[in-house]
């Protein structure tokens, strides 16, 4: 079964051209589809936080210019 988009799940709903399992079906598919991509940016939001939190740490911990002694 191949995943109908939303706009036209609704648009054939209104115009009561789908069934009810059918509908379900879709709904559920579609559902699925738009946890994984959560799933996906979550891991990748996740990811990047630590990177920056990295980044951070990494230039809190250099040697700024005024803190650079002379001989």
């Amino acid at each position: 079964m191949s995943t109908i988009p939303s706009s036209e799940l609704l648009r054939l709903w209104k115009i009561e051209k789908l069934p009810i399992e059918r509908a379900i079906g879709h709904i559920l598919q579609n559902l699925t589809n738009i946890q994984k991509s959560v799933d996906v940016i979550n891991t990748a939001y996740f990811s990047l936080c630590a990177d920056v939190d990295n980044l951070s740490i990494q230039i809190d911990t250099k040697p700024t210019p005024k803190s650079i002694k002379k001989n």
